[in-house]
């Protein structure tokens, strides 16, 4: 899927983001996601889950050292190329603000 429709589906916003790996051209985002924000919350279920992201076919990755830290933006926009999208990925980690770029295809979501 695209970033820009996983971002239409999830509200990342305060969810915390336990590690950030790139590999082989892939960057895997372990993510505890703020369940109670988004649309198919209901009183009673878990207020977090754990998910995972992998971004796939990433270049031009631009990362601060990120150990952890609250997601407080996260955009993707198409690419002037057309070839997939630039991603910007904003993280409070208390003293300061991290920032991750890079650009991507494709992206998947490990429940």
């Amino acid at each position: 899927m695209r970033v820009k429709e996983l971002l239409r589906q999830y509200d990342f916003h305060d969810s915390l983001v336990k590690s950030v790996r790139e590999q082989d051209g892939d960057v895997t985002l372990c993510i505890d996601l703020c369940a109670w924000r988004q649309t198919d919350y209901r009183e009673g279920d878990d207020e977090s889950k754990d998910i995972t992201l992998l971004l796939q076919d990433c270049d031009d990755l631009k990362s601060e050292v990120v150990k952890d830290g609250q997601i407080i933006s996260f955009k993707s926009r198409d690419r002037e190329d057309g070839a997939g999208e630039f991603v910007e990925l904003f993280i409070d980690g208390g003293d300061d603000v991290k920032a991750i770029t890079f650009h991507t295809r494709n992206v998947d979501i490990i429940l």
